[in-house]
């Protein structure tokens, strides 16, 4: 779903999805077919393929690749499009659409990916794939010693790893091993409790890290703040976006993260990822204990 609700359909000459997407009807109001075609298809495209016509700032799911933003179940897309996502430009229908409408939109979206549509109706528990899968909600405490976030992001990837992020400062507190999350509770926005499932395999600073960006100047260091700004899943990796501000909310750059791994001595180990465009000259920018040199307004990558 997308903030397109309001818009004008698709004009009825054009191409409808193929005839696997089930239209969903119901006896009192507008079928899945022409809720997806009203509120929808102008952000997520006329084949749920992300494509629409309307420009956003964080890329419209593309459903034909599973893109759902907290399961692929009947109930997590039901929830998702009630509530909206907070944060983002998807909005909440459930004062504009039917309780009907929702679950006839909620079946249409879910058959666009025949693969998704039909596993594990009701099951709380979001699996990866073959492609990765981005959670938010409220996380638990990593350790004894660190504390619970509301806002909180989880980034599951397709070699078993979960990246485990607060979100309202982007900092990296654990990566797991294993299952990814279990989510039994879709109310609210975005807020909701998120339950990982893996064995945390790499925790950050007791899983209470410090601000980890620093900008350096001639006068001294300036401590970053990063908000996230958008998740993606690019080229079979799932990247987190933030903004890289000062305390006066002055844009000093963006940076870029995805979660890969290597083996070593038969074990799996996290490596972070970083691309990094910096505005301001006269500077450098610092990740942790890593300095970074650049030149403003192109891309440097590195690794962690």
């Amino acid at each position: 779903m997308s903030a397109c609700a309001g818009e004008s359909a698709p004009p009825e000459n054009q191409d409808t999805p193929s005839s696997t997407v089930a239209t969903a009807e119901n006896d009192s109001g507008l079928s899945g077919k022409k809720v997806y075609e009203l509120m929808c298809s102008m952000c997520h495209g006329e084949n749920g393929d992300g494509k629409g016509i309307v420009v956003l700032k964080t890329k419209a799911r593309s459903f034909i690749d599973g893109g759902y933003s907290f399961g692929n179940t009947p109930e997590a897309v039901y929830k998702t499009i009630s509530n909206g996502i907070g944060g983002t430009e998807m909005p909440a229908f459930k004062d504009s659409l039917t309780e009907q409408e929702r679950r006839a939109v909620t079946e249409y979206v879910l058959a666009f990916n025949p693969e998704n549509s039909k596993q594990r109706t009701g099951d709380p528990i979001m699996r990866v794939a073959d492609t990765p899968l981005i959670a938010r909600g409220h996380l638990p405490s990593v350790s004894e010693i660190a504390p619970e976030h509301p806002r909180g992001l989880i980034v599951g990837t397709t070699d078993g790893l979960s990246w485990e992020y607060r979100a309202d400062d982007l900092r990296l507190l654990a990566v797991r091993k294993g299952d990814f999350v279990e989510r039994a509770d879709w109310g609210g926005r975005g807020g909701t409790p998120l339950k990982p499932l893996g064995e945390i395999i790499w925790l950050n600073q007791n899983g209470d890290p410090p601000p980890p960006w620093k900008l350096i100047t001639k006068e001294g260091e300036v401590e970053l703040i990063a908000k996230l700004a958008g998740t993606t899943v690019l080229d079979g990796r799932a990247v987190v976006r933030a903004q890289l501000e000062d305390a006066n909310s002055q844009l000093l750059g963006y940076v870029d993260m995805w979660g890969s791994s290597i083996i070593e001595g038969g074990e799996i180990v996290p490596i972070r990822n970083f691309r990094l465009i910096g505005f301001t000259v006269d500077a450098k920018m610092q990740y942790e204990d890593k300095q970074i040199d650049f030149f403003p307004g192109y891309p440097i990558e590195f690794s962690k």
